[in-house]
């Protein structure tokens, strides 16, 4: 977007809805269509990715989701951003079993 490209994104089939309500806030600072959301599973995702029409993509995922993203993203040879195999946050409370805690982290 700073730099004057359009973007489609495509939120996690497990969380549509946050994706979908900050492209909306995002958006709605934007002019008409230069912020898209698409919606779907990984065979959308695989569609999309796959378009002569997308010239770059950037995923935040598992490992075994951007191993897929690699092989498609490869054969047209296009430019891609991986971030892989990161933690989630944790909360961990003064009462809590540490040992289980850092062994769940």
């Amino acid at each position: 977007l700073a730099a004057g490209n359009t973007v489609i994104v495509k939120p996690s089939e497990v969380t549509p809805r946050s994706g979908e309500l900050f492209c909306r806030a995002l958006a709605s600072s934007l002019p008409e269509g230069v912020l898209q959301v698409v919606q779907g599973d990984g065979k959308t995702g695989e569609q999309l990715i796959s378009s002569d029409d997308i010239h770059m993509v950037a995923m935040t995922g598992s490992t075994a989701t951007g191993k897929q993203i690699m092989n498609v993203c490869s054969k047209k040879l296009k430019r891609l951003v991986l971030e892989l195999g990161g933690k989630d946050p944790m909360v961990v409370f003064k009462d809590a079993d540490l040992d289980k805690a850092a062994n769940d982290a």
